[in-house]
């Protein structure tokens, strides 16, 4: 029977093939907090939703560039970092909603890969926002959509063609039909 491809992220912490069990702290020495997040996505392929594994990805990848390409060891992952972190892409124009899924992705990432090497009291998350904050609604309002129907369509030979051409969308009408 082939471990490792019945439970994939078992290559992060057994030796290909075998049973023996490899100390997982010498390899989350050896790989930053990064690498193991990226390996342990590339595991999640076909296990979860191609969406939520690009959004991990995508996130890494903004982390990454939040980084200077290098990379951090899991026991860098602090709260004071990750608040750096959400403050630098605040500071780039990225939306409370963007930012607050790339935090929730990556805190998914480090307690996946990182439990093994901690302890259970760090939580660097803790301190940053990744709820939701409700959009608001940009459709066009009620005056909006009736200005539109009060464009000269001499004035604008497009709309004219297009009103005319289209009975389904005609302006509604204030008189009433008998029916």
């Amino acid at each position: 029977m082939d471990f490792n491809r019945l439970f994939p992220l078992s290559s992060l912490y057994f030796e290909p093939l075998s049973g023996r069990a490899v100390d997982s702290h010498v390899e989350h020495r050896r790989l930053g907090f990064v690498a193991l997040a990226r390996r342990h996505a590339s595991h999640l392929v076909g296990l979860r939703s191609s969406s939520t594994v690009g959004n991990y990805l995508t996130a890494l990848r903004s982390f990454s560039s939040f980084l200077g390409g290098t990379d951090v060891s899991l026991g860098a992952v602090t709260s004071r970092l990750v608040c750096g972190y959400a403050r630098w892409l605040a500071d780039r124009g990225v939306t409370r909603n963007t930012a607050s899924c790339y935090l929730r992705s990556l805190r998914t990432l480090y307690r996946a890969v990182g439990s093994h090497a901690r302890g259970g009291g760090n939580r660097p998350f803790a301190d940053v926002f990744t709820g939701n904050v409700p959009t608001a609604k940009r459709a066009a309002s009620v005056a909006g959509r009736s200005s539109f129907w009060a464009i000269p369509t001499a004035a604008t030979p497009a709309i004219s063609w297009w009103i005319t051409s289209s009975p389904r969308c005609l302006p509604p009408t204030t008189s009433k039909t008998r029916g």
